[in-house]
């Protein structure tokens, strides 16, 4: 029982991670829609390697790659996250 718990608890974990990553590209995307500007110029202007953006919904960006991307676009990090909408 205490295994068959741990592994709910994992994908619990899992599951509201990738939801929250989900989210964050969804915003950054919108973000670089409204501004014109592709995701490969972002990586570029942020100093990011090729491709390196469209990983993130494989494997979770550090938090100062997405401070890069707040910066960029002058939003707050709640507002990437999907807490506020400015």
């Amino acid at each position: 029982l205490i295994i068959f718990w741990n592994i709910l608890l994992k994908e619990d974990f899992n599951y509201e991670s990738n939801y929250k990553i989900r989210q964050f590209i969804r915003y950054y995307k919108k973000l670089c829609s409204d501004n014109n500007i592709s995701v490969n110029s972002l990586e570029k202007s942020i100093q990011l390697s090729e491709g390196s953006i469209s990983k993130w919904g494989k494997n979770q960006p550090s938090i100062d790659r997405i401070v890069k991307v707040a910066e960029y676009f002058d939003v707050s990090l709640d507002y990437l996250a999907g807490r506020t909408r400015d």
